[in-house]
């Protein structure tokens, strides 16, 4: 990683819970210098055959306070910050190991091109896969098991139990690409 390559971001570290309104404090956002992977996209899913379990990867040097970013650190990538409550964009989903004075950091955005569905084939049991989802389309890869069909309950949200209807999406269509499949899904009104 060529210092070149880095891209100003900020992170604010967690300092710990108010004990009177129970919320999550951090420090300001400080500036940290980092190489910045491009985001998971669905040409990404198309090309690789599998959905990764982050939405990108951010390499911090030495020597930019990298000792103290945590998974409950936030992160400003795409943004920068105006009010820590409300526009950070990527939290910290896995804090690699330290090689050569530096640290890969696996994030998650906060708008996240992956989430979970929750769907049902039985009416009784509920189960969650993580696939990649934008405006009611699903790209799921080919090798990953995915047994939806016309039938089968559907959300986009964790129901309370299998006759919910809140969030409840109907499969309208299913269509086979080169690596995956896209099922396209409409609002269960």
């Amino acid at each position: 990683m060529a210092e070149t390559d880095n891209r100003k971001i900020f992170a604010a570290y967690y300092i710990g819970e108010d004990i009177e309104s129970k919320k999550a404090k951090y420090t300001d956002p400080h500036i940290i210098y980092a190489n910045v992977s491009e985001p998971v996209s669905y040409e990404t899913i198309e090309d690789i055959g599998r959905i990764p379990e982050y939405d990108r990867t951010i390499i911090i040097g030495s020597g930019s306070k990298s000792e103290f970013l945590r998974e409950d650190s936030l992160l400003w990538v795409d943004t920068i910050p105006n009010d820590i409550a409300s526009n950070f964009d990527y939290t910290i989903a896995r804090v690699g190991d330290v090689i050569n004075g530096k640290v890969k950091l696996y994030c998650n955005a906060i708008a996240p091109n992956t989430q979970f569905l929750y769907h049902s084939n039985d009416s009784e049991t509920i189960y969650q896969t993580k696939v990649f989802y934008k405006d009611h389309v699903a790209i799921i890869p080919k090798n990953m098991y995915f047994p939806i069909n016309a039938d089968t309950l559907v959300w986009y949200m964790k129901p309370s139990n299998a006759s919910s209807t809140r969030a409840l999406l109907r499969l309208v269509s299913k269509i086979e690409n080169e690596k995956t499949y896209s099922y396209v899904f409409e609002d269960v009104e």
